[in-house]
């Protein structure tokens, strides 16, 4: 499907140019690699276009300006734009991707409503820093530190009955 995509297209053909042999699963990663070089360069060549057409040479010179200095050219923001259009179609709203979501959701919840209604469960440096801080701040920022795999893990010891603590 996202043959169809202008962008991925044009970058796909070049990878399948350069690694005529290499794997499906190769070439994906190949093409993601590609478009993230492609965004950077991008965005810093035009970036450095527009400073130089705006004149600023200075950081005061950049507040003054009136318009915005980083950004891509004209021609990938549009290119981009079809492409974040397929992704939010075909990926971002796919039904197995919504349940992940809200799983996660549900995961999170359970362990913020739980951290504040037993605020003891936390690690005693977050306990400490409640006062300064505020225990709604607290817990969000001991909950956003976790990985993935940490946050399972800690649902896991705090609801299922038979996990070790």
């Amino acid at each position: 499907q996202l043959a169809g995509v202008q962008l991925w297209h044009e970058v796909h053909a070049a990878v399948r140019g350069r690694f005529p042999d290499a794997a499906p699963q190769r070439l994906k990663y190949q093409t993601i690699s590609a478009l993230i070089g492609i965004f950077i360069d991008d965005l810093t060549t035009e970036t450095s276009r527009r400073i130089a057409a705006c004149g600023i040479t200075s950081v005061d010179d950049l507040r003054r300006v009136n318009t915005m200095v980083a950004g891509f050219s004209d021609e990938l923001t549009r290119k981009n734009r079809e492409l974040k259009l397929f992704l939010l179609e075909n990926l971002y709203h796919h039904y197995k991707v919504e349940r992940m979501r809200v799983k996660a959701e549900r995961y999170l919840a359970n362990l913020f409503q739980t951290y504040a209604a037993y605020p003891t469960l936390l690690p005693v440096k977050y306990l400490k820093k409640m006062e300064l801080f505020g225990r709604e701040r607290v817990i969000c920022d001991y909950i956003a530190g976790m990985t993935d795999r940490f946050a399972l893990d800690e649902y896991k010891r705090l609801f299922e009955p038979y996990e070790r603590v």
